[in-house]
């Protein structure tokens, strides 16, 4: 519990805890809703709906398979601030955009989250080597977390308004990743340097 108590107190390990809430919350609500979204704002048939997600799923996947390879290329933070920014293009486009052009741009969303779930793992055992499975556990409560409460608050927006600002309130989640990112990026991008508990 004392290693928890000291990680909550750590600037740079609540970042990542609320990137991994926001981020993951956006990716498994845009699971749970885009059939039912695209059933009832682009009239998709549920066939043409059901593709649309495994299409999201199989970029998630096959993106999965090169982000180990593409961290190496980047700094971890630089490559996740990447991934968010292409995530909140992405998505705007996948819900304003008319008929089947949503479907390759929520293919990019699916892409655009396959890294950000590893990334955050990796930098936070690089973080916190000391106690890697206790700062990772964390991490993947948060993300636990989100994917529970994200996806409510997006459906009493839809309840209230409707589909469409339902899921244009996830940019609003992706918007409070990236102010977190950009407004910590130096201090992520150094931390690495630093000894860790």
């Amino acid at each position: 519990m004392k290693v928890i108590g000291r990680l909550m107190q750590e600037k740079a390990f609540l970042v990542l805890f609320f990137v991994a809430f926001f981020a993951l919350g956006v990716q498994n609500g845009i699971g749970y809703w885009m059939v039912t979204f695209l059933k009832e704002t682009k009239y998709f048939p549920i066939a043409l709906a059901s593709g649309s997600l495994f299409l999201f799923f199989a970029c998630l996947a096959v993106g999965r398979l090169f982000s180990s390879y593409l961290i190496t290329k980047f700094h971890e933070a630089i490559y996740l601030l990447g991934l968010i920014s292409l995530l909140f293009v992405a998505l705007l486009i996948s819900v304003l955009a008319p008929g089947k052009w949503t479907i390759p741009f929520f293919g990019l969303c699916g892409f655009a989250h396959s890294g950000i779930f590893p990334c955050l793992l990796g930098m936070t055992g690089k973080l916190y080597s000391k106690n890697p499975g206790t700062a990772m556990g964390m991490i993947a409560t948060g993300a636990g977390l989100g994917s529970m409460i994200v996806p409510w608050l997006m459906s009493l927006v839809s309840q209230v308004v409707n589909l469409r600002v339902g899921f244009l309130s996830f940019e609003i989640f992706v918007i409070t990743c990236l102010i977190l990112m950009g407004i910590n990026f130096k201090s992520l991008k150094l931390a690495g340097s630093r000894i860790s508990f």
